[in-house]
């Protein structure tokens, strides 16, 4: 039972030797078959050699000897940056995605049948998503590139008009599948009570790069709050919706050494789910990251309605200064710096008429005393 100065001992060979060993909790006690006890007297039921039951190590109390039960050790050895890349390897590997087994039928829920039938924003038909979308401060594109199309018997039981969003999820292969969607009514229902938003299947609602070949994962709650931050101005941040509070099983597998940005609401269930995801996400091997809305804007989708609502006003007054003959324009003061042929927008007591990029330039007067 002995090699060299290792002792080879399976529990086969204690159980051969002592066939009533006693068992405490995950340790059981045998009697010591090596040589160093050979011709020991055993008074009663002593039985010194002891096994951990779960890691396998073993010692005799009565001769010393220690070792590891050979059907705990593993076969060959590994550098300790072998086991690091294998370990890696293991966390990130993808996984394919099981539906839940609560996925309604098809014949309850024909969502797949649904999303084939849905009209893009590009069809005549969805003029009504697509001014929708737009009253909500989306712009036409970037709902377009996302998927977002229009469906207008929406549902399965209550049907009625909605904006469609596709929600997906990764494969196996690196490739995104469409797993499920989610609809918001346009009808006006949730003003009688009525739910306005219904969701089929699983996944989650995902812009153009958002996680492909991207070292930052923006997090947000609902489709349109991505679709906000994917527009956003000088800064597009594309995003994936979660559609709540509670992050997806195969996000574990994208995040190691990646920036993840949660961008929940700001409110008191954003902010504990941020802080609960975050806990999570370091333990995953994310650098995390809290981007909250500017007050008092609940969550990013009710800030770009805003910005979009500022940005209408301020062109329907320049619209209406260009009528009126009050903002530069054709019949308007050219500069009189003879530098440029910009219209003018002030009046100096020096210069005289002036545009913006000249009045910005100019610092001395252009005439003196003396003339």
């Amino acid at each position: 039972m002995t090699t060299g100065t290792r002792i080879d001992l399976s529990l086969a060979d204690l159980e051969r030797n002592d066939p009533r060993a006693r068992s405490t909790g995950n340790q059981r006690r045998f009697r010591c078959p090596l040589d160093a006890c050979d011709g020991a007297t055993y008074h009663g039921s002593a039985q010194p050699l002891a096994v951990n039951m779960t890691t396998g190590a073993w010692i005799c109390h009565r001769c010393a000897s220690h070792g590891l039960l050979t059907d705990y050790r593993t076969h060959g050895t590994s550098s300790k940056r072998d086991r690091m890349y294998r370990a890696i390897d293991t966390a990130t590997r993808l996984r394919p995605v099981t539906p839940p087994a609560a996925e309604p039928k098809p014949d309850t829920w024909p969502w797949r049948d649904q999303w084939d039938h849905a009209l893009q924003l590009t069809s005549p038909g969805a003029l009504r998503a697509a001014m929708y979308v737009m009253d909500r401060g989306i712009r036409w594109g970037p709902a377009h590139d996302a998927g977002v199309r229009f469906h207008d018997r929406f549902g399965t039981q209550a049907r009625g008009p909605a904006v469609v969003f596709p929600l997906s999820s990764p494969q196996p292969d690196g490739s995104w599948l469409v797993t499920g969607l989610q609809g918001r009514y346009i009808d006006g229902r949730e003003r009688s009570g009525a739910r306005k938003v219904q969701t089929g299947g699983t996944g989650v609602f995902v812009t153009p790069g958002a996680v492909v070949r991207n070292d930052r994962i923006v997090i947000c709650e609902g489709p349109f709050d991505a679709l906000a931050l994917a527009q956003w101005p000088r800064q597009p941040r594309p995003a994936i919706a979660v559609g709540g509070t509670n992050l997806p099983k195969w996000l574990q597998t994208q995040v190691l050494g990646r920036t993840i940005v949660l961008a929940h609401d700001s409110d008191d269930a954003g902010d504990k789910a941020a802080e609960r995801h975050a806990t999570v996400l370091r333990a995953w091997g994310a650098r995390v990251q809290r981007k909250r809305p500017r007050a008092p804007y609940k969550d990013w989708a009710e800030e770009a309605q805003e910005r979009d609502r500022m940005d209408r006003t301020m062109m329907r007054k320049v619209t209406a200064g260009h009528m009126q003959g009050d903002a530069p324009g054709p019949d308007t003061e050219m500069c009189e710096t003879g530098t440029c042929e910009n219209d003018a927008v002030t009046f100096d007591d020096y210069w005289g008429h002036l545009c913006r990029e000249c009045r910005g330039a100019l610092t001395a007067p252009a005439r003196t005393a003396g003339d």
